[in-house]
């Protein structure tokens, strides 16, 4: 893999202003930090420190990485910071949950769209005299979130490894190992940095390993042959069977759509969802990974264009869309700030757009036993006593705040009215057996529980 220098990518893009999304309207029992403050130490993260290594041979009962340590601060230090590198069957649980997470909310978010302040809403839009019609409805709204968490999950099954029983060609994996963060419980930001840098320097891994005729000749050799030891053939069978899988991997990844981890860039797509007279209604979408605060954020805009003059949104005959490179900037220079000055920048920004509704998403942290770290983003308080009793307990959380313009502003010729109310949906995703016991926790707030 191409040489890296990832202290100085950590350096460069860590004054990242990442958005106020995780701190909206977070019930009793959740104690949300500031996303701001979700800082690794740039040494730690350029790979000066150590990670702890989890595997199948060297863990306690729970998983969790024998101490053999009486320092106290040695403990400490690395309980509370160090990413959590796992391997073997822990990395296949950790994954296996996490997916199974990112399905229940997919599937979910398809179903049940009506967040719980959604009839306050709907009061307030009736009041102030909403056209309902310039906005897209929270079934349309809810089913394009769905689909990018499924996008999302896309890009964590890359550090899986994938056996396809009833066609071997399918079979493909890389990463024997991944770090964990202590600050979301999540991937660990030079994992998803490493996977992008791994797609850049295919070609050159790919010359490192031997082609499937040679994987395959040298497996018949051994078998037909006794040149081996017979106790080493399945250990030499084994290598060259992962061998095959990881070019397969590195064939897959070659043309996969892996989302660049960079502030600076930002994974767009558009659709037109309805045309009328001169007018065209395009839902725009943008999904970012924030490196500061290691989470994936996903945006959703949705716009009416007067195609009359330099329109943004251009539907191709090949179907395919065009975006425009001032749309591109002016979203990515409003998403640090709340989800209102989304509407106002391209409102300003542009005559022929009118956005009328704005959704940013984010997935994360994932509580879990690897979640130590004492800044990490939200903690729910009774998360220390559910690890107690079963350490392999996780918990997903998503959050959304949106906002609303569906109306021109009386006092601003040609713009719309933007209302910066704090509109947000918080949604937790909770294993069955404890999920009474954590819906009781967050009673009375506005918080949705989906079990799983």
């Amino acid at each position: 893999m191409a040489n890296t220098n990832i202290k100085d990518i950590i350096e460069k893009y860590k004054k990242e202003v990442p958005p106020d999304s995780i701190n909206s309207t977070m019930p009793d029992g959740v104690v949300p930090d500031s996303l701001e403050d979700n800082k690794y130490n740039v040494d730690d993260i350029a790979g000066n420190a150590n990670t702890d290594t989890v595997n199948t041979a060297d863990t306690n009962n729970n998983g969790n990485p024998s101490d053999n340590t009486d320092d106290p601060e040695k403990k400490a230090s690395s309980i509370t910071f160090r990413p959590r590198e796992i391997t073997g069957e822990v990395k296949d649980t950790y994954l296996s949950n996490l997916f199974h997470s990112l399905d229940v909310l997919e599937n979910r978010l398809k179903t049940e769209f009506a967040d719980r302040n959604w009839h306050k809403i709907e009061e307030f839009g009736n009041t102030e005299k909403w056209d309902w019609s310039r906005l897209p409805t929270q079934t349309t709204i809810y089913r394009e979130l769905a689909k990018d968490v499924a996008d999302i999950k896309k890009q964590f099954s890359w550090f899986d490894w994938h056996i396809d029983k009833k066609d071997s060609t399918n079979n493909m994996g890389y990463f024997d190992k991944i770090s964990i963060s202590p600050e979301t419980g999540l991937p660990w930001q030079f994992n998803i940095i490493e996977l992008k840098n791994l797609q850049k320097s295919i070609k050159e891994e790919l010359i490192m390993l031997p082609s499937y005729e040679s994987i395959s000749k040298n497996i018949r050799d051994i078998l037909m042959e006794d040149k081996v030891d017979p106790e080493l053939v399945p250990m030499k069978i084994a290598d060259l069977h992962k061998q095959a899988m990881n070019r397969n991997y590195l064939e897959h990844l070659k043309t996969a759509d892996v989302f660049d981890w960079e502030s600076t860039k930002i994974n767009y797509f558009a659709k037109q969802i309805v045309k009328e007279g001169g007018e065209e209604l395009w839902t725009l979408k943008a999904i970012k990974y924030s490196l500061s605060a290691g989470l994936f954020e996903t945006y959703l805009v949705d716009i009416w264009q007067n195609n009359l003059a330099d329109p943004q949104l251009v539907l191709k005959d090949n179907g395919t869309v065009e975006i425009g490179d001032a749309i591109k900037s002016t979203m990515l220079a409003a998403t640090v700030n709340s989800v209102w000055y989304i509407l106002q920048s391209i409102d300003d920004k542009f005559k022929n757009l009118r956005p009328v509704h704005v959704s940013r998403a984010v997935l994360g942290p994932y509580e879990n036993q690897y979640m130590t770290s004492s800044s990490a983003l939200a903690h729910l308080l009774i998360m220390p006593e559910l690890l107690n009793k079963d350490p392999d307990i996780n918990i997903m959380h998503f959050s959304r705040q949106y906002s609303y313009a569906p109306n021109t502003n009386p006092k601003r010729k040609n713009k719309q009215l933007i209302y910066r109310d704090n509109w947000s949906d918080e949604i937790l995703i909770v294993p069955s057996k404890v999920a009474e016991r954590v819906s009781d926790s967050v009673l009375g707030s506005n918080v949705r529980i989906f079990d799983s």
